[in-house]
């Protein structure tokens, strides 16, 4: 009985993730997703990093759907705030230093988030083979593909 629940547990936060992970890919181009988001990981009782990471990811982008540049701001700073936190908690999570690479390439330069742009470039470029789960090996490497940070050479050997 406790090997099925040990089980069905892993299963929940599999799924779990895949439904974030969808959720924020849509996040980046709907504001609906990014509530959606929000409001799933929200409803949790307690976040893992990765899931606190993907929290802050989603209430940075929440930025770009407000008028009011004070919000922006307040919602952009907030939400790099936690993911910090969720980085300062497991430093070498491969995911939650591609949601940093993520925010960081495509915030505005005068927001002076990008601080770690070079060193998360590095690590992903280094970490990319390593990766088991084909679903997010798929997604760092369709963004690293796709990101003006990352070389041609580089590009070549992903």
């Amino acid at each position: 009985m406790k090997l099925l629940l040990v089980v069905l547990s892993f299963l929940a936060v599999d799924n779990d993730i895949k439904h974030v992970r969808e959720l924020y890919a849509k996040a980046a181009y709907t504001e609906d997703a990014t509530n959606q988001l929000i409001n799933y990981l929200s409803d949790k009782k307690e976040l893992s990093p990765l899931l606190l990471g993907y929290k802050g990811s989603a209430t940075a982008l929440l930025a770009k759907y407000s008028i009011n540049p004070y919000r922006k701001v307040k919602y952009f700073n907030a939400g790099v705030a936690v993911v910090e936190k969720a980085i300062k908690k497991e430093p070498s999570n491969f995911e939650l230093r591609y949601i940093r690479f993520s925010i960081q390439t495509n915030a505005p330069g005068f927001l002076g988030y990008y601080d770690n742009i070079a060193s998360d470039k590095s690590f992903l470029l280094k970490g990319i083979s390593a990766i088991s789960d084909q679903d997010l090996k798929k997604n760092v490497t369709a963004f690293l593909k796709s990101s003006t940070e990352v070389t041609k050479a580089e590009k070549q050997k992903i």
